[in-house]
This record gives structure tokens, C-alpha cells and sequence, in this order.
């Protein structure tokens, strides 16, 4: 057996989340500059960017809060490796459902493609949500139902809304109800600075 150097389990997993977030945050940038780029030739629509940017805004904030995984889980079971690992994988798969990497090719109809499929990217958001209330839960043991547990079940009813009404004002209203629980709950609830 080698005695060398040896990592500790939250550091491979932290390494694989790590991988998993900043292949969703590339993604998610590089989306952004291909709008930009695009901005003359095509038809955008602002819903999908706010949701681009509410994807964004969540990815940094788990990626933050995984400092903190460390204290909270002293034992990792391959269940919940699964279950953490799928939470940046989920916001990778609705960041790249929400706004397929842009070409010139379909520039003109890109706003379209997201009423037609991107819409989609709101299972993996719910999902998303449900992974979160199940890691608090089950993995951190968190059995108290508080403004955080509510502000996810709220996230989760919320993005299966938006895929069951077909109305671009109840569409608006479910935009901006989901930004304002994150920004209401999720931004002061994230730690300033971790020691």
C-alpha cells in the first residue's frame, strides 16, 4: 500500500461537486456571451435570461455552501454521494435545457426553442429544489420545517407551475415569485464568510 499523500472523502467529493458546478457555470456564462453576441440578429426574450440568471445565482450559492459540507456530514454513503452530486448536476441540465448553446444557425428562433423545449429545464429545477429538502433532511438530519425548508417547497411547486401553465403573464408571475424567494431567502441565508 502506498503511504503517500492521501485526500479525505469531502475533499474528493467537493472536487467532483466542484466539477459538476463549474461545467454548469461555464455553460451558463458562455450562454450569456453568445447572447450578447448575438444581441442584433436575435429574437431573445427576457424570461429564459432571468431564469439563466436564477440558475446562476444558485449554482455560486451551493458551490459556496459546500464549505460548509465538511462540518455537517462526518460519514459519506454512496446514497448520499448520489444525492449531493445531483444537485449541480441538476442545475447543469436546466441551465442548458433553458438556453441551448447559441448559434447562428437557429439565432433568429432562439427565444422560441425555449418555449418549446427549454420550458423542460423546470423538472430538473424542481427536482433541484426536492434534492435540497431531501439533503437538509436525510443527510443533515435537519427535521425542523423553517423559513429555508418552506422557501424549497415553494421553489418546487413554483417551477412545476411554470411548466403547467401555458399563460406569459402567469409565466411573469412565477419569474418573479422565484427570484424573489432567492433573493429574499436564499442570499441573506448564505454565510458572509466561512473560517
Amino acid at each position: 500500500m502506498h503511504a503517500g499523500p492521501h485526500i479525505s472523502a469531502m475533499q474528493w467529493i467537493a472536487a467532483t461537486v466542484g466539477l459538476f458546478q463549474g461545467l454548469g457555470v461555464s455553460y451558463a456564462v458562455n450562454c450569456l456571451i453568445s447572447v450578447f453576441r448575438l444581441r442584433k440578429e436575435a429574437k431573445f426574450d427576457w424570461i429564459p435570461l432571468a431564469w439563466m440568471a436564477i440558475c446562476f445565482i444558485l449554482m455560486l450559492q451551493f458551490w459556496w455552501a459546500l464549505l460548509e459540507l465538511s462540518t455537517l456530514v462526518m460519514v459519506w454513503t454512496v446514497p448520499a454521494f448520489l444525492v449531493v452530486i445531483s444537485i449541480p448536476l441538476s442545475l447543469y441540465i436546466t441551465v442548458a435545457l433553458f438556453l441551448p448553446a447559441p448559434s447562428s444557425q437557429y439565432a433568429s428562433v432562439w427565444a422560441d426553442e425555449f418555449w418549446r423545449d427549454g420550458k423542460w429545464g423546470m423538472l430538473a429545477l424542481a427536482y433541484y429544489a426536492f434534492a435540497g429538502w431531501a439533503t437538509n433532511f436525510f443527510l443533515f438530519k435537519d427535521t425542523s420545517f423553517g423559513l429555508a425548508e418552506l422557501a424549497l417547497v415553494a421553489e418546487f411547486i413554483l417551477a412545476l407551475a411554470f411548466l403547467a401553465v401555458p399563460q406569459r403573464g402567469a409565466r411573469i408571475a412565477i419569474t418573479f415569485a422565484y427570484a424573489a424567494i432567492i433573493v429574499l431567502n436564499l442570499l441573506p441565508s448564505t454565510p458572509y464568510s466561512y473560517g
